[in-house]
This record gives C-alpha cells, sequence and structure tokens, in this order.
C-alpha cells in the first residue's frame, strides 16, 4: 500500500508481529532480508566462548593471577608514582595541603534518621573512630590513607578483629604491596552463602620481597581505590593524571638547578684593546677579579676578550614565566586546590571565587567518598547500619564573615545573641535578654515576639519593669489620676492594652476607665493615662534594646547607638501613636495631626502656624508628657542594668540631652488649623504601601550588561593609555642627565595625572545617558502604575520627561561632565561620585605606593595592568549602582509628580530577604514623606554599590474606625 510518509511509494508494514528479521542460514525459519545480499554487513561469527564468560569485566591477561607484582600490566609502577610525588616540591605541597584540608575538619556519628540512637553506641563508635588503629589519632591516620589515595589511589586498612570476629582496629597497610586477585568474570570474588554460612573467598594478595605472602578475604582487608575504570584494576590518581606535567616540571627544576650551580654565562664580557695578548688580558683578569674578591662569586665576575675596549652585557634567563604558571595550574587543577598563592595576583573577587570552587569541586567530593566508606564499616562491621559517619561545619572561616553571619542571624530573629557568644567561645550575658529570640527593627532590638500580648509580657520579664511605669516623674501624672505602684500598672497595662486599642463611639482611644457618664476631667485624665502607658509600654522594651546595644564597642559608639534607639521610637512609634490619637480626641482630622508631626520630625522644619492656639497647645503638652514618660522608662533602665559607670553615665546624659532637644522642637509645633466635624471621626486615614516592582527585570538587566560592556572596554584603552605613559616617562628618566632624582621622577608622574583626561572613559557618556534614560523611563511608567495615575498621560508625560532628564545628566556627571544646551558633553565643576577622578586617586595610591618600595616604573605599570580599578568587576559594579540610582531616582519623582496631582504619597524601603543591616533599618523606618531622608541618608534606592532594594509608594486610604 502507498505510506504518505514515503511520498506514496509503496511499501511493507513491518509490524513487530508480522516479521522477524536476521541474517541467520535459509532452513532456519526466519525471514532473510532482501538487503543482505548487496554489499552487506555479513552474518557475525558465532561465539567461540562458553555461556558462563557472559559478563566479564574486561578483556584481562591470561594468567593475571600469576603476577608476583602489583601494576604488572599498568604503564607505571607504584614506586614511579611515589617517586614523581616526592620528586616534585609543587607537587609534594599540593598533596600535603589536600591533606591538612581534610585533617581540620570535624565530624560526628549521628542518626541516619529523625529517631535517637543509644548514647552508648554512638559514644562507642566515636571514641572506636577517634584512634581507628588503637595506635595514631584521628588526624594522623587520616593523613596516612589520604597519602595512598592521592598518590596511589589505594587506600588499604586490615580489619583486626577479637577471637568472636568483633572488629578492634583499622590499621593501615601500604597499598602498594596489595594486589587485587581477579576471578573468572574480573572481579573481585565476592562472598556467598552456602548452608546458611557466608564463604569469604580470597580476594587480595599482598606481594612482600617481590613474592606472594598473604592472602586476604574482603572481610580482612578494607580496599578501596577511589577512582575506578572497567578496563583497569588499578585506581588512577591525580598523580598519575598529571604524570607527564609532572616529568616536565622536574627537568624545568633541574635546569633551573644547573644555572645556580654550573652556569657558565658571566653578567657581562668587557672589551680590552685588540693589541693585547693573552697573558696582558690574563694578567688584568686578576688585577680585576682582586677588586671584587671580597663581593661576588668568581662565576658572577666580569670577563675580558679581545675587541674594543666596551662593556657587552649578556642576558639573564627567564627563571620564572607562564609557564611554570600554566605547570602550577594544571597540577593544582589535578587536585582541585586554587593557585593563587603560585601564580601572578589575581583580583581579590576572582582568588576568593576560586578558592570557593576548589574547595567545593575538591574537598568536598573528597570527604563525601570519605564518608561512604567509613559508613560501610559502621554498617558492616560496628553493627549499627541506623547510625551514619557526618562531617561538621568548617571551623576554619574568615572571622569577619562569621561575625557578619552572626549578626544577621540573631538580627533576624534566628538564633539567641548567647547562641551566638557560645559559637564565638565568648562567656553568657547574664542578661535575661540575650535568652529572648530578638529582631532589629528602627527601634533597635525588639523581642520577636513584641506585638503580641504575650510577647510584651515576655518582654517585661526579660528586660524588668520600668521605674516609673506608674507614669510618675516629670510629667505630672500624679496630679490627675490615682497612683497606682509599678505592679498594678504594669499589669493593666498589659491587660487592657494589646494591638487592638479599645476606642469610644468617637473613635478616641479609651482605657475603659470612664464611663459615658463620666464627667470632662475624669475623660481627660482616662485618655491621658491611657496614652502615656501605652508609650511606656514600647519604651521598656526600647530601653531593653539600648542597654544591649551600648553593653558593647566604645562609649561613643555606645551613645550613638543609644540616641539613635531611643529617637527612632519616640520619633517613629511613640510620638506619631500619640500624637495622631492626641488630635482625634480633641476632633481634628488624622491628615491634619500628621501635617502637624511633620515638622516635628523636622521634615517641614519650625516655625508656629496660625491656628487653634488652644487645641495646638494641649497637643504640645500631651507629648511633651510622652516624651518625658518614654525616657524616664529608658534612663531608668539604664540605670539599673549592668553597664559600668561611665558607660551609664554617658548613656543617660545623651538620652537627657535628646530631651532637651525633642522639647525644643515640640515648643515649636504649629497648632492644627480645621477642625473636623465629630461624624467623620468614623473614619481615619490609613497609608497602605504598594507592591514593589523588583529591580532585576529585563530593563535594568539589558541597561547594566550594556553599561558594564562599555565600561569595561573604556577602562581597558585607559589602562594601557596610563601604562604606555608610565613606560614612556621610565625611558624620559632614565635618559635624563640625573636618572636617580626621584623627587623629579615624582614631580613628573604627578603631572602626568594631573593632565591625563580619560578621553576613553568621558566618550562612553552618551551611550550610558541613553541606557540610564531607558531604566529611568521604565521606572517612572511603573511607579505611576503602583499609585493609580498610569492613565494620566499628561502627568505620565511631565513625569518621564523629568526622570530622563535626571538619568542623563547623572550620566555626564558620571565622567565629570555635563551636557550644555546644544547637547555637549562640556567639564563640570559640581559632579557627584565621579569615576574618573576616583580611578585618578586610585592611580596616585599605587604609584605612590611603588615608589616607595622603589618598584620601579615598570614593575608600577604591571601593577596598574592588574589593578582593580580597570577589572570587569569594577566596571559591572558602576554599572549596577548607576542602574540602581536612576532607578530609584526615576520612582521617587514619580510620587512627587503624583504629589502634585493630588494624589496622596508617602515613600517606604522594599529590602530584599537577608539584607543588610543599613537596609534593614531603612525598611523599618516604614512610611515616610517623600522629602524625608531615610535612616541611611539616602532618599531613595540604593543605600550602597551591589543594592538591589527598591522604593515603593505607600498610598493613603480611607478606613472605618472600629
Amino acid at each position: 500500500m502507498a505510506s504518505l510518509s514515503r511520498g506514496g511509494v509503496a511499501g511493507l508494514s513491518l509490524g513487530p508481529l508480522a516479521y522477524t528479521l536476521t541474517y541467520g542460514s535459509a532452513g532456519s525459519g526466519s525471514t532473510i532480508g532482501q538487503g543482505s545480499g548487496w554489499f552487506g554487513p555479513s552474518a557475525p561469527m558465532r561465539p567461540s566462548a562458553p555461556a558462563e564468560v557472559a559478563g566479564r569485566r574486561f578483556d584481562y591477561s591470561t594468567g593475571y593471577n600469576l603476577n608476583t607484582t602489583a601494576r604488572a600490566h599498568e604503564p607505571v609502577s607504584f614506586a614511579q608514582l611515589r617517586r614523581l610525588a616526592d620528586g616534585y616540591d609543587l607537587l609534594r605541597l599540593v598533596i600535603e595541603t589536600r591533606k591538612d584540608q581534610a585533617a581540620r575538619m570535624k565530624w560526628a556519628i549521628k542518626p541516619r534518621d529523625s529517631g535517637k540512637p543509644a548514647a552508648a553506641k554512638t559514644a562507642a563508635i566515636t571514641a572506636f573512630l577517634a584512634k581507628p588503629d588503637g595506635v595514631h589519632p584521628w588526624t594522623d591516620w587520616l593523613r596516612m590513607g589520604l597519602e595512598d589515595v592521592l598518590v596511589l589511589d589505594a587506600w588499604t586498612t586490615f580489619k583486626q578483629r577479637s577471637r568472636a570476629g568483633d572488629l578492634l582496629a583499622l590499621e593501615p597497610i601500604d597499598g602498594a604491596t596489595i594486589k587485587p586477585i581477579l576471578g573468572e568474570d574480573g572481579r573481585v570474588p565476592m562472598p556467598w552463602v552456602k548452608g546458611g554460612t557466608t564463604v569469604w573467598p580470597e580476594a587480595y594478595q599482598q606481594i612482600l620481597k617481590g613474592l606472594p605472602a598473604v592472602n586476604y578475604t574482603a572481610r580482612e582487608l578494607l580496599y578501596r581505590p577511589r577512582n575506578l575504570r572497567t578496563d583497569r584494576v588499578y585506581g588512577f590518581s591525580p598523580v598519575e593524571q598529571v604524570m607527564t606535567t609532572v616529568n616536565i616540571a622536574l627537568r624545568r627544576q633541574v635546569m633551573t638547578l644547573e644555572y645556580f650551580t654550573s652556569g657558565t654565562v658571566p653578567d657581562a664580557l668587557i672589551g680590552v684593546p685588540e693589541t693585547w695578548g693573552p697573558d696582558q688580558i690574563a694578567t688584568y683578569q686578576t688585577y680585576w677579579d682582586s677588586l671584587f674578591t671580597d663581593n661576588l662569586a668568581a662565576r658572577r665576575r666580569a670577563r675580558f676578550v679581545p675587541g674594543k675596549v666596551a662593556l657587552h652585557q649578556t642576558g639573564e634567563p627567564q627563571l620564572k614565566g607562564e609557564f611554570d604558571e600554566w605547570l602550577s595550574r594544571v597540577v593544582c587543577f589535578a587536585f582541585s586546590i586554587s593557585p593563587q598563592a603560585l601564580i601572578k595576583q589575581m583580583n581579590r573577587a576572582s582568588a576568593d571565587t576560586q578558592k570557593e570552587l576548589a574547595e567545593e569541586e575538591g574537598l568536598a567530593p573528597l570527604l563525601d567518598w570519605i564518608k561512604g566508606v567509613l559508613d560501610e564499616v559502621i554498617a558492616d562491621d560496628l553493627g549499627a547500619p541506623e547510625l551514619e559517619f557526618a562531617w561538621q561545619e568548617d571551623e576554619q572561616i574568615d572571622e569577619a564573615a562569621q561575625a557578619e553571619r552572626l549578626r544577621g542571624l540573631t538580627a533576624g530573629g534566628l538564633m539567641r545573641l548567647n547562641e551566638g557568644r557560645k559559637i564565638l567561645g565568648l562567656d553568657p550575658d547574664p542578661s535575661p535578654a540575650a535568652d529572648v529570640l530578638m529582631v532589629m527593627t528602627g527601634a533597635g532590638l525588639v523581642p520577636i515576639d513584641a506585638n503580641t500580648l504575650a510577647g510584651k509580657k515576655a518582654a517585661l520579664d526579660a528586660f524588668g519593669p520600668p521605674p516609673g511605669a506608674n507614669g510618675s516623674g516629670s510629667s505630672g501624672q500624679a496630679a490627675e489620676e490615682e497612683d497606682d505602684g509599678p505592679s498594678d500598672s504594669i499589669a493593666k497595662l498589659l491587660s487592657e492594652f494589646d494591638e487592638a486599642q479599645p476606642r469610644d463611639a468617637r473613635g478616641r482611644w479609651t482605657d475603659r476607665s470612664a464611663g459615658g457618664d463620666a464627667d470632662e476631667a475624669a475623660e481627660r485624665a482616662a485618655f491621658k493615662r491611657t496614652v502615656l502607658r501605652t508609650a511606656i509600654g514600647g519604651a521598656v522594651i526600647a530601653g531593653g534594646a539600648i542597654v544591649t546595644a551600648a553593653s558593647g564597642g566604645t562609649v561613643p559608639a555606645a551613645v550613638e547607638a543609644a540616641v539613635w534607639i531611643a529617637e527612632n521610637y519616640l520619633l517613629g512609634d511613640a510620638l506619631v501613636t500619640a500624637g495622631r490619637h492626641i488630635g482625634a480626641h480633641l476632633g481634628y482630622d488624622d491628615e491634619e495631626v500628621a501635617r502637624m508631626l511633620d515638622h516635628l520630625a523636622g521634615v517641614v522644619g519650625f516655625g508656629k502656624a496660625s491656628g487653634n492656639a488652644a487645641a495646638g497647645e494641649r497637643i504640645r503638652d500631651r507629648l511633651a508628657e510622652v516624651v518625658d514618660a518614654v525616657l524616664d522608662a529608658m534612663i531608668g533602665t539604664v540605670r539599673d542594668s549592668g553597664l559600668d559607670a561611665d558607660r551609664r553615665s554617658a548613656v543617660v546624659a545623651a538620652l537627657e540631652d535628646l530631651r532637651g532637644r525633642l522639647a525644643t522642637r515640640i515648643a515649636h509645633l504649629p497648632a492644627p488649623r480645621h477642625e473636623t466635624a465629630g461624624a467623620e471621626l468614623t473614619k481615619r486615614r490609613v497609608w497602605r504601601p504598594a507592591d514593589p516592582v523588583p529591580f532585576d527585570r529585563s530593563a535594568t538587566r539589558r541597561a547594566m550588561r550594556a553599561i558594564a560592556g562599555r565600561l569595561e572596554t573604556a577602562l581597558a584603552a585607559t589602562r594601557s593609555d596610563v601604562v604606555a605613559g608610565l613606560r614612556g616617562l621610565g625611558k624620559l628618566a632614565k635618559a635624563g642627565p640625573d636618572p636617580d632624582d626621584a623627587d623629579a621622577l615624582r614631580q613628573a608622574l604627578n603631572a602626568f595625572l594631573d593632565e591625563f583626561d580619560f578621553t576613553d572613559l568621558r566618550a562612553v557618556a552618551p551611550e550610558v545617558a541613553e541606557e540610564l534614560e531607558a531604566v529611568a523611563a521604565d521606572a517612572g511608567r511603573r511607579a505611576l502604575a503602583q499609585v493609580g495615575a498610569a492613565s494620566r498621560e499628561e502627568l505620565v508625560d511631565r513625569v518621564n520627561a523629568r526622570a530622563v532628564a535626571a538619568a542623563r545628566t547623572r550620566a555626564a556627571e558620571m565622567v565629570g561632565m555635563r551636557f550644555d544646551a546644544d547637547g555637549r558633553l562640556v567639564p563640570s565643576a559640581d559632579a557627584r561620585m565621579v569615576i574618573t577622578e576616583a580611578t585618578r586617586d586610585r592611580l596616585r595610591e599605587t604609584i605612590a605606593s611603588g615608589l616607595e618600595r622603589n618598584l620601579g616604573l615598570d614593575a608600577i605599570a604591571e601593577a596598574i595592568e592588574t589593578d582593580y580599578a580597570f577589572s570587569e568587576e569594577r566596571a559591572a559594579r558602576i554599572a549596577e549602582y548607576e542602574v540602581a540610582s536612576a532607578n530609584g531616582a526615576a520612582s521617587l519623582e514619580s510620587y512627587r509628580g503624583a504629589v502634585a496631582d493630588g494624589i496622596a504619597v508617602r515613600k517606604a524601603w522594599w529590602a530584599e530577604e537577608g539584607c543588610c543591616a543599613v537596609c534593614q533599618a531603612n525598611a523599618d523606618a516604614g512610611a515616610l514623606a517623600l522629602d524625608e531622608a531615610f535612616p541611611s541618608g539616602d532618599h531613595a534606592t540604593p543605600a550602597h554599590p551591589s543594592c538591589r532594594c527598591v522604593v515603593v509608594p505607600v498610598v493613603a486610604e480611607d478606613a472605618a474606625v472600629d
């Protein structure tokens, strides 16, 4: 039938149930393919081996087991491998480094699943492996085994057993003396069960003095090559893998050694008059040598030869070059060891990456292999299959990295402070707060559950009740309320005022102490008591955070941390919360009070404005009372803490100074103007953050790639110009009248750097401007969509024009330039964060350092060629920072445009998970006015290089009061 797949050509269906094609004989009953007779493959020869040969591992030599030498059929012997490892000092150093890395690792015996094993069995196995052979400690025993793994790939230990068959020791044996015995299938014979008993055949033979000495079963000998191949009996060690390279390196070393021991090339040849004969030359040579007898070895002396009287300088051979580095790299690569210490210095980022990759690719697999060998011993020989050998975390880590990691764990609420101190080997802190999980907020460290009722109780238990928690102090609270004791006050605070603050019918705060028929004085007293006690509740937690923060570091640092925590709590929480409720209590809209509090935070500035003077005075009085009550609680906590006297008095003085500054600010607060009708108090303004626009998106990735590529090219060209200039100056200095005049050289170098114009870097400004403009346009469009203004075309055009202009200005400013009215690049005297000047300063430092060490201009030029200032990493880092700056500035410009168009917008900092402390503090600051700086001092992202945070709009919404 015709087939569509064959273009309509008729063919046969070859279904599996219809035909069987073979190349057997015609009488075998099978159908023969018609094409086999035309240049076909012909039928294969019939197998000649018995059926039992099926599965043979490889084609081993006949009579393989009759050899009396290990590795008899291998191209290189065990002895040769050991001579290579011991003869090439670099190879030996790499081997010892790998052994050191493995030996330093800590280990433990743990259960394979979540069940808890018997402590006695775990302890017994741990004690056994502490001295596996009963003589050598773990590290020594491991190093002996790894020597055979890395050089021979033949880890061998003898399993010494008791009469009962229990394992007593794992005794190291020289793997070079062991020859595996092969079965008919080309494999080491495995045990089998016969009559209910396990039979262990002989599997290994030890060759001593060239004779078969002892046969071992697999139960008696642990023989583990790490890198086996199907066509070889023995392992393939790293030394064998680089055998040719090591041979070359050995001959290179011999050549270098002969240069110093039997070299025949003198430093120089000095010509003498042609009329001199051999005797005269010899006589003058003797005289010349006598002048330097005490200074130079004879082989280093200059020689006189016939010819013109002239000095002929001979060239020095290259004793170390790129070829030696290549040999080092090959050897290190075979063992996955970083070659950083053996080659020209690479930049730090690349060096750290190489080191991490080397450990990941080399040490980790070796450790996993050791674990597998020991897990087999634990399960089969020690009778504990439920346990396993486990490597613990590497203790050899960078102290700064460890401190930063612990800081992040404690600040993120994943670890208690005393747990971190234990890891660092420090004594536990006696403060109860050090045993509570904390998180870092804008007010410092606070308990992780501080926003719950149980959390507030735990915080008071940890930090202790604050002095004056009943509100006594400078606030004059005692004149309007009954003087409760501290315990009653704290109990009342925790029982009545949790997150869901009770309110009256008009949406005002209340502590339920005054009913609906209470007179105005009782109502004011109850409200005042509520505000103060709620503020004090947070002050208790903040005071404990102050004590914790002030307990370490220098006294000035402790004071700065204390003031920062106190001021952030008061301005960012206590006064804002109290002010809003006080304003609502007096009948003023939330937005009116927020505008008033902007003056308090310094956003708008000082100066009283016209308004309801009586209401303004009452609000100022209440806020002053809140400040006094909060600072009294904080100061009492500090005074009762275990801080030393100097530190305690300095912190208290700083908090008292803060009291004075805040009192001045409060005294200058403007009065509210417009009173809202009581019916409208049932609604209050709520600020809700929008979803963030991630920094990592197609527009930013494309811009970073393009800018980094252009900067990389420009930096490389700049580096070439600088190096060429330096080498030119060096030649001029040598040819000048006084080559040793260091001051003249230094002046020439300074003049060269002052006049260097960075033409290649400045040329990238227009291209960088295009990329930043694209990012700014994309960020501005997305930001307006966040606040619901994407459909306002006029606003979109206005914001886009401003954002793009700002990005274009920054692109020119980056290289110390600006665009004039005609779009031409001209120098700018007001540019900030100029990469050309940063590069110039880096060059000055490098050159000055080289001159101080008398390196010479050629060596300084080589240092500049590998300097970070001209690296790919710097180009990528600059590109990322500039794109992030354009992204943040455009977003902020969009929010400002929305405010000008009548949309109520604030800003907040959105930080990525696991961000730094600076960005976390910015995120904790919450919603801020658009012109208010975040705690880091920045108005928009980024806060630092490599920062990928973004600003988000916080839009006002009206919400009903419960």
